[in-house]
């Protein structure tokens, strides 16, 4: 949606500057409680991998970890790949069956005002976006897009509203 927002120009530069410092701060304070966490409960299954000497410093971010496997090192591969349409064609579908129907006809359902519904763009704009940036990646999950599936659905009430 922040994306969304931002290329629309919904987002003002003092919004955007607010945004970004409670962003930062909160960030940091994650990490500062997740890392040591993480560090601690990871390294008792990985010291092996991760370590060549026993005595050397172990620090793990899983999140840092799997952007350097995959983004990085690009050997996502190795976990399978699947078509960049994959996602459109077999996830979604098979996911949001009901409320597809209901979202395509809340769409172009305007009567006596226009063929388009600008608010259901502003609800399917961003599960394009996200779906779309996530179809080029060549190794696919359902659970990388499990967070669109909520304005689908949410685009689907709305359109069964209407009726």
């Amino acid at each position: 949606m922040f994306t969304f927002d931002l290329l629309r120009g919904k987002i003002g530069s003092s919004n955007l500057m607010q945004i970004v410092k409670y962003g930062a701060g909160s960030s940091i304070a994650s990490l500062l409680i997740s890392i040591p966490i993480d560090t601690y409960f990871w390294g008792l299954q990985y010291d092996i991998r991760y370590r060549k000497d026993p005595n050397q410093l172990f620090v793990m971010w899983p999140e840092m970890h799997s952007f350097y496997f995959n983004g990085v090192q690009n050997k996502s591969h190795e976990w399978g790949v699947s078509p960049w349409h994959w996602y459109f064609l077999n996830a979604l579908p098979r996911s949001v069956t009901c409320a597809i129907p209901f979202a395509i006809i809340g769409a172009f359902y305007r009567p006596r005002t226009g063929l388009i519904d600008w608010n259901m763009v502003t609800l399917l704009g961003p599960v394009f976006i996200f779906v779309g940036i996530f179809s080029v990646l060549p190794h696919k999950e359902l659970r990388f897009i499990m967070p669109a599936f909520t304005l689908v659905n949410a685009a689907g009430a709305y359109g069964l509203s209407k009726m």
